[in-house]
């Protein structure tokens, strides 16, 4: 929904904390551009802005799909090099994608989180916007959360990590039986 704070939020919470770089606009999205950006981090989202499927050309949409697609399924991207050799590329940078619309694909909208964004939640929960307000007098704090989480991620161990994972993911299956 227009006006409902994606873009604020994005630029003033988001962003801050996980060190996002400038949005690429779904519009201007190319298949290298895409390839380049997935497969840059493992950990700094890739942030595709204004994605409304009624103004997006079918190329656009189609490379967006495939993009979280690959991703999910952490294929890898490959290029040929200058000497003809096969370089092979993991797609692992989580994708933020904002906008007014969402991809009609099930499989791709079950596998995404989604935060849904709407005027009237607005105007029902003024809290909202008040630490809204609160945070973007403080955006010191929003880097420091940032930093602490990364810091947090970087130590754990990686059994300890697995085991989580694991944990996790029996919780969803019991949930969806």
């Amino acid at each position: 929904e227009s006006g409902s704070g994606k873009s604020t939020t994005l630029d003033e919470v988001v962003r801050p904390i996980f060190g996002c770089g400038t949005p690429v606009s779904a519009a201007d999205l190319t298949e290298a551009s895409l390839r380049f950006g997935i497969g840059s981090s493992n950990s700094i989202p890739f942030v595709i802005e204004e994605y409304k499927q009624a103004k997006l050309n079918k190329e656009n949409i189609n490379s967006i799909c495939n993009a979280l697609r690959n991703n999910y399924d952490q294929t890898m991207a490959r290029k040929c090099s200058t000497s003809n050799s096969i370089i092979e590329k993991p797609l692992r940078a989580p994708i933020i994608l904002v906008g007014e619309s969402q991809p009609s694909e099930t499989a791709i909208r079950e596998r995404c989180l989604q935060v849904l964004f709407s005027k009237a939640a607005l105007e029902e929960n003024p809290e909202y916007n008040e630490s809204l307000t609160i945070l973007r007098q403080r955006p010191s704090l929003l880097h420091k959360l940032g930093r602490s989480l990364l810091q947090a991620a970087l130590r754990m161990d990686p059994e300890k990590l697995r085991n989580i994972h694991e944990e996790w993911m029996s919780l969803l299956v019991e949930r969806q039986e």
